[in-house]
């Protein structure tokens, strides 16, 4: 064999070389890993410079090594026909949800317990989370699990998705925030007019046009806030008594969430508007409307119509 073909083969070894590297680490990871029997579902767009973020031993986000390629992959999944749509988002994954499943009778708690977390940190985080696949492999392990062992999910395909903001860093205080109020959570959820104000957080970016996301975000303000007439000033003033304390800052937030409402009408209506105007509208109102939610939370309530107009008249806060 000639010298050039051996140095070529030689090459190709080389370039091999670190998918068997990376085997190895998988393979090293598989066998400390603690959660044996749970769900690890792909996190992304958000980010943390914690290792490691537990609610109690229930559930966890962690960073995640080496996300498995096509190689790896193919090797592992025991569904083939899945590979294209799950490389898509593989490499990418650098953050996990662990739910432990001996902490729930039936896998449909376990996967409801994950919704509710994965919906507090939009809620808190970012609306633009995704979470594409879920797996019975830590994305750090696909790498080194036995041949056709992992079973993985698709769950949210959605490439085409908007994003209005960047989130921020994911923080333990966060954590403990969703710890602390995941039960109020799981309780408003059985509410359909906190909801409907959830799903229009967490899909208006999912609409393809912007002036459908500006309606929907305002479709989930409208339903919080019950209101049916004079729908200008009422969902200014409720708003700016329920978040703000009585002052500068509530008559502040009044004229600002009065002039997002305009701006509203405006795009509902089909006025010409700029794409440029339309993504800072929806970015300030998925903000607002965040924030509407979390109190809520924190309280385990939403108002009721009598409540409103208390708030409103009595000039206190919520």
């Amino acid at each position: 064999m000639s010298s050039s073909v051996t140095e070529n083969l030689e090459n190709v070894l080389n370039m091999l070389r670190p998918f068997d590297e990376r085997r190895e680490r998988a393979k090293e990871r598989l066998e400390g890993e603690q959660f044996g029997h749970a769900f690890f579902f792909a996190v992304l767009g958000l980010s943390t410079s914690e290792e490691l973020l537990a609610l109690d031993s229930v559930a966890s986000l962690r960073q995640v090594s080496d996300p498995p390629g096509e190689i790896e992959l193919a090797g592992a999944m025991s569904n083939k026909a899945m590979m294209s749509a799950v490389a898509r988002y593989a490499r990418s994954i650098r953050l996990e949800l662990c739910v432990n499943r001996e902490y729930f009778s039936n896998e449909e708690k376990a996967m409801t317990f994950a919704w509710w977390v994965i919906t507090a940190l939009r809620v808190r985080i970012s609306p633009y989370i995704i979470v594409p696949l879920v797996a019975n492999y830590s994305w750090s392990t696909i790498a080194g699990a036995p041949s056709d062992s992992c079973e993985v999910r698709l769950i949210e395909d959605v490439p085409l998705a908007h994003r209005f903001a960047e989130p921020r860093e994911l923080l333990k205080s966060d954590m403990g925030w969703i710890a602390s109020h995941l039960a109020n959570l799981g309780n408003l959820l059985e509410d359909t007019k906190f909801r409907m104000a959830v799903e229009s957080l967490t899909e208006h970016h999912l609409q393809k046009s912007l002036r459908m996301a500006i309606a929907h975000l305002w479709a989930g303000i409208e339903a919080l806030l019950g209101i049916s007439s004079e729908l200008r000033f009422r969902i200014s003033a409720y708003i700016a008594a329920y978040l703000e304390p009585s002052g500068p800052s509530r008559l502040e937030t009044f004229k600002r969430v009065r002039g997002l409402y305009d701006f509203r009408s405006k795009a509902v209506h089909g006025v010409s508007l700029s794409d440029k105007e339309m993504r800072g509208h929806v970015a300030d109102v998925q903000d607002l409307l965040s924030r509407i939610i979390v109190k809520c939370i924190e309280s385990g309530s939403i108002p009721s119509s009598d409540q409103w107009d208390d708030l409103l008249l009595s000039g206190g806060a919520a």
